[in-house]
């Protein structure tokens, strides 16, 4: 598991990605977007809008049998860790 941050915007990060297939949703009033990685499940890329740019939670969970369609889930419970430690505001 990777997190990072960037002060591109979301809209960049979207515009960006935008060949790759996406699955935008919302997450505690924040726009989110996740991104399966590779061609083999576990592998997943989730970006979150902040104040500042974007928060950026990677998983990889190496020889995962997952279906693809599977990769991603739960990752926005990891970042909800993340995001509630973030300033009022961010």
């Amino acid at each position: 598991m990777n997190i990072g941050s960037s002060n591109s915007t979301y809209d960049e990060y979207v515009a960006k990605e935008s060949e790759s297939e996406l699955h935008e949703y919302d997450i505690d009033g924040r726009r989110a977007v996740t991104k399966h990685v590779g061609s083999r499940g576990g592998n997943c890329i989730l970006t979150v809008e902040t104040s500042y740019g974007t928060l950026g939670v990677t998983r990889d969970l190496f020889d995962s049998e997952l279906p693809r369609e599977q990769s991603c889930d739960g990752i926005d419970d990891m970042a909800r860790i993340f995001l509630s430690h973030l300033p009022e505001g961010a």
